[in-house]
């Protein structure tokens, strides 16, 4: 008989727990960046501005973003999370109803209240490796 190994469980891809979700009636349409592959591309829709995000390390949350005032370039920044209803940071989270915390050069920035969240996977992540 055949035995699998199990990985280790510091192994494992810390993926954010779905509870807090519950407690927060205005959250929808969860995505969890630490599932992200590079390359992936969501774009943000805020209560005042359009953000283009680029996963560069989904489990290290770590992005490019544009979009506003703020990030009128592509700039490189750590996305917190989500932020709840009681000021908690969701960390890898971004909901629509919720707002986002991030860590840019200059400092912390919270955005206005997600309005909606549109991911699209790169298409040479999905084909790489891929043979006719």
């Amino acid at each position: 008989m055949e035995k699998w190994s199990t990985p280790e469980p510091d192994m494992l891809l810390s993926v954010p727990s779905f509870g807090f979700l519950d407690a927060v009636p205005e959250a929808r349409h969860p995505v969890a960046l630490p599932m992200l592959l590079p390359g992936t591309m969501i774009n943000v829709r805020t209560r005042n501005t359009l953000y283009r995000l680029t996963v560069i390390d989904g489990a290290a949350r770590q992005i490019s973003i544009s979009g506003g005032r703020l990030f009128p370039c592509s700039t490189d920044v750590t996305l917190l999370g989500a932020i709840d209803g009681e000021e908690a940071v969701k960390f890898g989270w971004i909901v629509e109803g919720l707002q986002l915390q991030l860590l840019a050069p200059d400092g912390p920035v919270v955005t206005s209240t997600v309005e909606s969240v549109e991911v699209d996977v790169d298409p040479a992540s999905v084909t790489e490796g891929e043979t006719e």
